[in-house]
């Protein structure tokens, strides 16, 4: 469940996008004789990989499915993956010895949810409808939302909605004076 705050303060307007982006990171895979190093390995969605030939004889690094290919890396010479932005397991291998494989998981993108009015200026006790989306896309999930009236000392539900087509939701709302 997606836990959400939407913000509405009588006479004033409000959109809101609510996304966690962390840096990319690359990570450095050795290729020694004796295989990959680390072989098995997990990044975050838009992170790099970037693959060094430390041994003395020429390598290939090629993703199982043909996703990604390095040229032939000389001793001492690296090659960096793009951003891999495609969630999932994947399999590699060197290309010019098979027995030296290696597997690498790929993140999805950290949950994100985005908030938007139907009108620009909303005064309290008059009707607005909450809309956006997940940023999965999914259906069916959930997403709380919560209000928090003046004087109120901590935020109270408001209610659960589920996603429909293309992750998006919606919900009509009369807030009252000075909710948030």
């Amino acid at each position: 469940m997606r836990r959400f705050i939407f913000g509405v303060l009588a006479g004033s307007a409000a959109a809101l996008a609510l996304a966690v982006a962390g840096a990319a990171a690359t990570v450095t895979v050795q290729i020694k004789s004796t295989g990959f190093s680390p072989s098995t390995l997990t990044v975050n969605n838009g992170d790099k990989v970037t693959f060094k030939n430390v041994d003395k004889v020429d390598h290939q690094v090629v993703a199982d499915n043909g996703s990604f290919a390095s040229p032939i890396l000389r001793a001492n010479q690296s090659w960096t993956t793009g951003s891999l932005t495609t969630a999932g397991t994947f399999g590699f291998h060197d290309a010019l010895y098979p027995r030296l494989r290696g597997k690498l998981t790929v993140r999805g993108l950290p949950p994100a949810v985005t908030l938007g009015l139907s009108q620009p200026i909303v005064v309290y006790g008059t009707a607005t409808t909450l809309s956006g989306a997940v940023n999965s896309g999914a259906a069916n999930e959930s997403v709380e939302l919560t209000q928090q009236q003046w004087g109120q000392g901590s935020p109270t539900q408001l209610a659960i909605v589920k996603t429909g087509t293309g992750g998006t939701y919606s919900f009509a709302v009369t807030p009252s004076l000075y909710t948030t």
